[in-house]
This record gives structure tokens, sequence and C-alpha cells, in this order.
């Protein structure tokens, strides 16, 4: 006896590939992609549904009227709880001795997507999902996500304190204040998706995915891409990764030229004994020579 799971077919591959250079060519693609994403989420929501791992690779794109799939739903949460997450709650409330009793429950997701409060491990809530759209509006305006690092541990450094750079004239005015709104550390203070939805970013565009309207300011509006913008940007992502090690190259360089100068002075030293010995044997070689004058 076998079992068979069936899945949609999509072949329009991931969306992360259609934006992981420049990101997506058309600002009205990006509206488009990213007000089907809302949506999605928004579903999912209306059964108290947490996602939790929303991202670009995470989403899928159909090749023929550009239609978003949500996926992998293994890292969701029913916030009403599931009978299964009951009895392991009651279970793990039994043993009294367990030094561990804190699980990471919370701490779910893709780093450079998750929000603060999952980092922490402290809670995941609608809000968290909030966050993770905006990650994810970030990345298909420039094409990679707001917080990178060469560790997990350097990226949470910089989520868990927003610390994020908005890169000049890449990104839409209006886009930049929706983004603002959604990556706040407190999940109080983020914007709903109903927000989102009556956001100026999003105001006047159609629910309707397959409108007419919607397909032609695709095909036929080209977003200007600030390559010169871009190439600074990476410039300065270069400095900073450097920033550190010249740091450190520079407290060398100064300790180096500490014990080069130590070294001089002990050089000048090691002179001024010579020579005073030079002159103290030459000055001995001449008493004996008016010695023996005196003695002849």
């Amino acid at each position: 006896m076998f079992l068979y799971i069936l899945y949609e077919y999509v072949n329009g591959g991931e969306l992360w590939r259609k934006c992981k250079v420049y990101g997506l060519p058309s600002l009205a693609l990006i509206k488009y992609y990213f007000n089907q994403i809302i949506h999605g989420v928004e579903h999912l929501h209306r059964f108290n549904i947490v996602h939790r791992d929303l991202k670009p690779e995470n989403i899928m794109v159909t090749k023929d009227d550009l239609t978003i799939k949500l996926i992998d739903f293994g890292s969701c949460k029913d916030l009403d709880g599931t009978e299964f997450e009951k009895q392991f709650e009651e279970e793990r409330n039994k043993v009294v001795n367990n030094r561990r009793k804190s699980t990471f429950k919370n701490f779910a997701g893709t780093p450079q997507y998750m929000a603060p409060e999952c980092v922490r491990n402290k809670d995941s809530t609608k809000a968290s999902d909030c966050w993770s759209l905006a990650c994810i509006l970030y990345h298909l305006f420039v094409g990679f996500p707001p917080y990178l690092g060469k560790s997990d541990y350097l990226v949470f450094l910089e989520s868990t304190e927003a610390k994020y750079k908005i890169p000049e004239g890449v990104i839409d005015k209006d886009a930049v204040d929706l983004i603002k709104k959604l990556m706040l550390v407190n999940p109080l203070e983020r914007i709903t998706l109903n927000d989102i939805k009556n956001h100026e970013f999003m105001k006047g565009y159609s629910t309707d995915y397959n409108n007419s309207k919607n397909i032609n300011d695709i095909n036929n509006t080209k977003r200007k891409y600030p390559i010169f913008k871009l190439e600074e940007i990476a410039i300065e992502t270069i400095k900073n990764s450097i920033k550190n090690i010249a740091n450190k190259y520079k407290e060398v360089g100064a300790k180096h030229e500490e014990l080069r100068k130590e070294e001089e002075q002990l050089n000048y030293a090691k002179q001024y004994d010579d020579v005073k010995q030079e002159d103290e044997k030459s000055e001995e070689e001449k008493d004996r020579e008016n010695e023996k004058k005196i003695t002849v």
C-alpha cells in the first residue's frame, strides 16, 4: 500500500530567482506581487495561523498569469493551539526536575526575515509575519534582504535593533514609509495587514489579480535602475566588512610603531656604548704609549 501526495504544479519558480540581483524590473510588478502576498497572508491570519517563515524562497510564481503561491507551512503556528500541542505542554509540565524547561518554540524562521520577538524566543504573532513582509518588500526593490551578516548571530545583532539602511534612490518613497512602519522592534507598534492595504503605497491598486489594468501596468512600466547607487552600496558594504579588520590592523600598526621606536632607542644606546668603548680603548692605548715614552 502506497501513500501518494499530490502538489499543484507551479511552473514559474521561486520569487527569489526573479529578484535576487537588482530586485524586480518594475514598480507595478512589485506592487502586483506584494498585493497578492498580503492577501495570501491575510487568508492564513483569518484562521489564526501564523506562517513564521515568509521569504521570497517560500513564494512561488505561476508562469502564465503571474499568480503568487505561498509554500512551506512547516513552521506555521496555530494561535488557537492544537490537540497535540496541548498534550505536549501537559507532558512537559509534568517533568519537575527538568532543568531545561524553556523550549525554543517561538524561535522559528529564516534569520534574515525573523522578527525580533521570534529571535528572542518570546512570542510569534501575526505582527511577526508583518515584519517578514517588510523584509520581503525591501528585497523586491533592492535584490537582497535588509539584514546580512557572515553568521546568523551577526544578522540577529542587527535585526533585533532594527539597524538597516535604506539605499537612496532605489526604493519608492511610499514603500520606504511602509517598511519603516512595519519594521519596528516592538510588535505592538507595527501596523496591521489592513493598514498595509490602505497605505499610500498600495492605494488605488486593484485586488483583482487578473485585472487587465494591472497586467498592462506590469507589461508597459519599466523600472529605472540607479546602478551607480547600487555600486556605491556595494562599495559601502565592502568598507563596512573590513572596518573591524582595519581597526585591528591600526592597533597592530600602532603597537609595531612603539616597538620600532623602542628598537631604535636600543640601537642608539648600543651604538653609544660601542663608541664609548672605542673611546675608552683609544684612551687606554694613548696612556700606554705615554708610559712607554716616559720609561724610555
